[in-house]
């Protein structure tokens, strides 16, 4: 049994291996996690360009997480003011039956 669990850890270690090396070998030089972008100046640039793709994509998820709070508490708080009405309603209906009693 420990055999099969050291084998498939480090199938499971290897195969992050071989995706983190994929992924190093897909960037070029420019990159803030590391000094990289130090180099020289193309570096920061492509750094700098790279940065600018992530916050796009970082706002359109604001964005869009924003909107569906905004329609979620917008639902929450028509549902509340339905139930306000219906109260009252329903109140003022029992106030003229009784006066009419």
């Amino acid at each position: 049994m420990f055999a099969k669990l050291t084998i498939l850890a480090s199938i499971a270690i290897a195969s992050q291996a071989v995706n983190i090396g994929n992924e190093t070998a897909l960037t070029a030089t420019g990159d803030f996690s590391d000094m990289s972008y130090l180099e020289n100046a193309g570096a920061f640039k492509e750094a700098e360009a790279r940065r600018q793709v992530f916050l796009a994509k970082h706002m359109k998820l604001v964005e869009a997480r924003a909107a569906a709070a905004h329609q979620y508490y917008s639902a929450k708080d028509a549902a509340a003011e339905k139930s306000r009405l219906v109260v009252n309603w329903n109140n003022k209906w029992l106030s003229s039956v009784e006066a009419h009693k």
